[in-house]
C-alpha cells in the first residue's frame, strides 16, 4: 500500500470513529435529558466531506446526499405530524448521510429494533410510576397524574447508525 492510502485509510477510521463517538454523545444527551444538541448534527455534516475525501473506497456521495435529504424530508414530515423531535429528525438525516444508499435500510432497521426496546422500556417505566402499591398487597391504584412515557429515541437512531457505519468496514 501507498503511504497516502495509509494515511488515507487511518483519517478515514478515525473519522469513522468520531461519528460513532458524536452519535454515543447525542445518544447520552437524549438519555440524559430528551434534547439532542444541534451542534452534534451540524458536525456530522461538516466531518462528511472529509471522509468522502478518506475514504480508500469510492463513495456515492450524490446519492448519499440524496438519501439524507430524503430522510430529512420525510422526518420534517413527521416532526410536523408532532410524532418525532427535531433533534432526532437532524441526527437521523445526518447519520443517513454517512451511511448512504448501501447501509441506509440496515440502519433503519436497527434503530426501528433499538426503537422498539426502548419504547417497552420506557412504558416499563411509565407503568411503575403510574401504579404503586395501594393499602392492600397486590391491589394497584392508578396515579393519573403520571404522564405518557417519552421515548429518547436519540439512542436508537446512535445505535443504527453505529450498526451500520460498523458494517461498512473492511474485515
Amino acid at each position: 500500500m501507498m503511504p497516502d492510502m495509509l494515511l488515507n485509510q487511518g483519517l478515514d477510521r478515525g473519522l469513522l470513529a468520531l461519528f460513532c463517538a458524536l452519535l454515543a454523545i447525542a445518544a447520552a444527551s437524549d438519555l440524559r435529558s430528551f434534547r439532542i444538541p444541534n451542534r452534534i448534527s451540524a458536525a456530522l455534516l461538516l466531518l462528511f466531506p472529509l471522509h468522502v475525501l478518506a475514504s480508500p473506497t469510492p463513495i456515492d456521495w450524490p446519492m448519499s446526499l440524496a438519501v439524507g435529504g430524503a430522510i430529512f424530508a420525510v422526518g420534517f414530515g413527521i416532526y410536523l405530524l408532532g410524532w418525532a423531535g427535531g433533534g432526532d429528525v437532524k441526527l437521523l438525516a445526518a447519520s443517513a448521510l454517512w451511511t448512504g444508499p448501501t447501509m441506509v435500510g440496515p440502519q433503519l432497521l436497527s434503530m426501528a429494533l433499538a426503537g422498539g426496546v426502548l419504547a417497552l422500556a420506557a412504558l416499563g417505566v411509565q407503568y411503575a410510576r403510574r401504579y404503586a402499591a395501594g393499602g392492600i398487597v397486590g391491589v394497584m391504584v392508578p396515579d393519573t397524574t403520571v404522564a405518557a412515557p417519552k421515548v429518547p429515541y436519540g439512542a436508537a437512531i446512535a445505535v443504527g447508525g453505529i450498526v451500520a457505519i460498523l458494517n461498512l468496514l473492511p474485515g
